[in-house]
């Protein structure tokens, strides 16, 4: 069975996010230098970005920011230099 598209307008977005209640939200938000992420509740009354162009960072960017391991240190005390 295929998934069922729903479209919502935006005062249909703005009662499913308060019927979320202590959910985690995450959307883009308008800030100074353009539209970015954010938890919804931790920013001081978020607007969300709805008519703007898209963040520069991606959902995944943001949720799951890049981390690579670059060099472990150990001890190398037992080792001799040539």
């Amino acid at each position: 069975m295929a998934p069922k598209t729903v479209y919502l307008s935006e005062d249909g977005l703005a009662r499913l996010l308060k019927a979320l209640g202590e959910a985690e939200v995450y959307a883009p938000v308008r800030r100074e230098r353009g539209p970015a992420f954010a938890r919804l509740d931790k920013v001081a009354e978020a607007e969300l970005a709805l008519r703007q162009p898209r963040p520069s960072a991606s959902p995944k960017a943001f949720l799951l920011p890049a981390r690579e391991r670059v060099a472990v240190y150990t001890d190398i005390s037992h080792l001799t230099l040539r």
